[in-house]
Parts: C-alpha cells; sequence; structure tokens
C-alpha cells in the first residue's frame, strides 16, 4: 500500500530536518480522520517539485511534528507542459471531471474556455475546483499542482495571436497549438513529428457539446493552430479533454 500524500502551504513549514503542520484542515484530517499515530510515515509535497519521507513524532489536534527522513526530486511530472483550453461545459459536473483526470494524466494548466457555442461562461464553486485539483494531484503521485486559470475568449485569443507581428516570444517558448477537429486532415502520427526535444508546451483547444464554429476553425489555422483527428469516433467534449492530453503527453 503506498503511503498518503499530502501537499502543505502556510502556515504549515517544512526544511531539510522537520515539518511543522498547525493548519486546522490538515491537523483534523491526521488525528480525527487517519488516525495517524507517532512512528507511522508520510510524503509531504511542497509544491515547488520536491518531495519529502516524513516519519511522524507527535500528532494532536492542534498540530502534527514530522522528522524529514528524505528529500527527492518528483519524478511524475511531464518535461512537456501540457496548457488545457477547456470549453466551459453546461454541467459542472462534467468540468470536474475534465480538471480531474485531467490531472491525473499530466496538464500542468487548466484555462476555462468561452466559445461562440459555449452555453456557460463563468466556473461554479472555486474553492470545490481547487480542492479537486489539490486532491488529484495528491492520488497521482504529481509534484505540483496544476493552475486553474481565468476563463478566456476564444475569439479574443485568436485575435490576439492573429494579430501579433511579433510571434518571437511563442516561438523562444517552442510552443504548439492542437485543436482538436472531427474533421481535421492531421492525425497523432503527424503531430508525433512535430513534438521534437525542442518542444517546451503543448496548448490543447477542447470545444463545446456543439463543437467549434467555422469561423473559430478558420481562425486557428490563420493563427498556426495545428488541427488533430484523432479518429473515427466523436467524442463528447468532456472525454475529449481528457483523452487527448493522455495521448500526446505519451507523445
Amino acid at each position: 500500500m503506498s503511503m498518503h500524500r499530502f501537499f502543505i502551504f502556510q502556515p504549515d513549514v517544512i526544511d531539510s530536518k522537520k515539518v511543522l503542520i498547525t493548519s486546522e484542515e490538515l491537523c483534523h484530517q491526521f488525528f480525527n480522520v487517519l488516525r495517524f499515530k507517532a512512528g507511522e510515515k508520510i510524503i509531504i509535497l511542497d509544491n515547488l517539485g520536491d518531495e519529502y519521507l516524513v516519519e511522524l513524532m507527535d500528532v494532536s489536534k492542534k498540530e502534527v511534528i514530522g522528522n524529514v527522513l528524505e528529500k527527492r526530486k518528483n519524478n511524475a511530472e511531464s518535461k512537456i507542459k501540457i496548457r488545457l483550453y477547456q470549453a466551459i461545459q453546461k454541467s459542472p459536473e462534467k468540468f470536474e471531471m475534465v480538471l480531474q483526470k485531467g490531472t491525473e494524466v499530466g496538464v500542468t494548466e487548466f484555462v476555462p474556455l468561452i466559445t461562440k457555442r459555449t452555453e456557460r461562461e463563468s466556473l461554479h464553486k472555486l474553492p470545490r475546483l481547487e480542492r479537486i485539483l489539490k486532491e488529484s494531484a495528491e492520488q497521482s503521485g504529481r509534484g505540483i499542482i496544476p493552475v486553474l486559470r481565468e476563463p478566456v475568449k476564444m475569439q479574443k485569443l485568436l485575435e490576439n495571436l492573429i494579430k501579433s507581428d511579433d510571434k518571437s516570444a511563442e516561438v523562444n517558448k517552442k510552443v504548439v497549438h492542437v485543436l482538436a477537429h472531427p474533421e481535421a486532415e492531421k492525425t497523432l502520427k503527424d503531430v508525433s513529428r512535430i513534438l521534437t526535444d525542442g518542444v517546451e508546451q503543448i496548448n490543447i483547444y477542447i470545444g463545446p457539446e456543439g463543437g467549434f464554429t467555422e469561423q473559430e476553425i478558420e481562425a486557428a489555422k490563420k493563427a498556426g493552430f495545428i488541427l488533430l483527428n484523432i479518429g473515427p469516433r466523436i467524442l463528447r467534449s468532456e472525454t475529449a479533454g481528457i483523452v487527448i492530453p493522455a495521448l500526446l503527453t505519451f507523445l
């Protein structure tokens, strides 16, 4: 059985020797829910890419103290950053599933996307969404919690890319833009040739239930996006938001 994993933030602190947890939520979880005892071992994560093997020395309602046995780099993060632009679905539960499973497959950032056919333009219960990201990162062995960005409008995003006279920043960062489209000619095999060692980030764009409009698709082509077709079956928006990042991470 794998050890429990926990991200900690201020006021909780950790260094090369000790960890001190005083936050009410974690103390409650350790003492009342998990009923940890002195001598048990856990993994503490600093959300900077390092993880610490810790032996608990004292567990109470007010504080948890542990000794650091080992500090090591987390090896679960991909070398290529995956930024997922996911169209906001009408059902909040579907977006939550994308956050949860997307975190498990390695997405680095989530950007809620507002398109012409998006049925809602805002997210609900942000603290709940942040908790889903944190718990999914802990469960899947991640070393960094993915970032949830503010919603952006597809039209504005494309206009800014098209109007930009100087795309050197994007070129220097080696960013590849991939838009999922069931009628596209490019396949995973085609994209795999583009994902060379110099690529540092992949931006993936997933449309809403009704798909991207023809105007959005044409603007994406003009902005230099790769239109990707992953096969003959039409995936739901939330399914594509999980499957495509997983496939591109694998590639």
